[in-house]
């Protein structure tokens, strides 16, 4: 596996209430995922159980204030995808 081969996904962007991620070509493990605010602070984080394949994850987005997040998604020690989106 390497981290490359991972595509990733988020919709919608701007996003509301509901982030949908999806992520094909990750391994099996665990998948931890994070939302940094534009300070590089976390606002959200949670893990995720790959089977490997494609894995799709909804996030309820609510609560974040409106602006502009990273989320990262890491497996062991590897980042396997970044992705910017906008909360309104």
């Amino acid at each position: 596996f390497k981290p490359k081969d991972a595509l990733l996904q988020v919709f919608p962007n701007p996003v509301r209430d509901e982030l949908f991620i999806a992520l094909d070509g990750a391994g099996e493990g665990t998948i931890t995922w994070r939302m940094l605010d534009a300070s590089g602070r976390i606002a959200m984080a949670g893990t995720l159980a790959s089977s490997g394949g494609t894995q799709q994850l909804q996030v309820g987005t609510g609560a974040l204030e409106s602006g502009a997040y990273m989320l990262v998604l890491q497996q062991g020690a590897e980042e396997i995808g970044r992705k910017r989106f906008v909360k309104h």
